[in-house]
């Protein structure tokens, strides 16, 4: 009898341990890739100090009303209008969209995982990276702007994986890359009138006063 109770319940084992070996997959593949956000991402500005004012997925167009899907975050830093590479990479693409938007795209390989992340509505000729150069975190790209379909100075990114079974870059919630609020070590400023870096140091940065003539009044933030 108990031997006929053990092998009725062998199924119902199997069952089981088929289940936790799944969960124990989805597990692995979010927490890795969630180490792996952390690990290599920083902020896209010098401050933890933002608003994010338009999440990912599904919203409400701003301009238009329509429901539409927004592929990215729009977040506003305080303090700061510098725009920054999250990660080391390679410029994809630096360019002005066809609604008038200056943007940058840079991709990046971590743990043998194409990413790419798309910095949107950069100021009118503010972009001082080109495609084909490699820059590292905490480099300027940038300054925030509202150029293209925008209702005011902010920072559109998008973050985007490569999908091998796809053969193509698929776009991803980049809220992991602000909500964990990680600065970068060093910051590398672009110096408008020479036309050249600097490296910095991002705390001292948050409190020199901003160059009026190279840089955008920044906006009033709400609470």
């Amino acid at each position: 009898m108990k031997g006929k109770m053990i092998i009725a319940l062998l199924p119902v084992a199997l069952i089981v341990f088929v289940v936790l070996i799944i969960l124990a997959i989805i597990a692995a593949c979010f927490g890795n890739e969630e180490m792996i956000i952390r690990s290599s991402f920083t902020l896209p500005f010098n401050t933890t100090d933002y608003v994010i004012t338009s999440p990912f997925g599904t919203r409400e167009d701003p301009i238009s009303s329509e429901i539409k899907t927004h592929n990215g975050v729009d977040v506003v830093p305080h303090g700061t209008t510098d725009i920054l590479a999250v990660g080391d990479g390679v410029v994809v693409s630096s360019d002005i969209d066809s609604q008038g938007a200056e943007y940058v795209i840079i991709e990046h390989n971590f743990g043998g995982t194409k990413y790419r992340t798309g910095y949107w509505h950069l100021k009118e000729n503010s972009r001082c990276v080109k495609v084909g150069d490699n820059v590292k975190q905490g480099q300027q790209i940038g300054i925030m702007g509202s150029t293209g379909y925008s209702t005011g100075p902010h920072l559109h990114l998008f973050l985007q994986e490569y999908d091998s079974s796809k053969k193509s870059f698929e776009y991803k919630d980049p809220i992991n890359i602000i909500k964990n609020k990680i600065l970068p070590e060093s910051v590398n400023l672009y110096n408008y009138d020479t036309n050249s870096y600097q490296q910095s140091n991002p705390f001292e940065d948050r409190f020199k006063p901003i160059d009026p003539n190279n840089r955008y009044e920044l906006p009033t933030l709400t609470p």
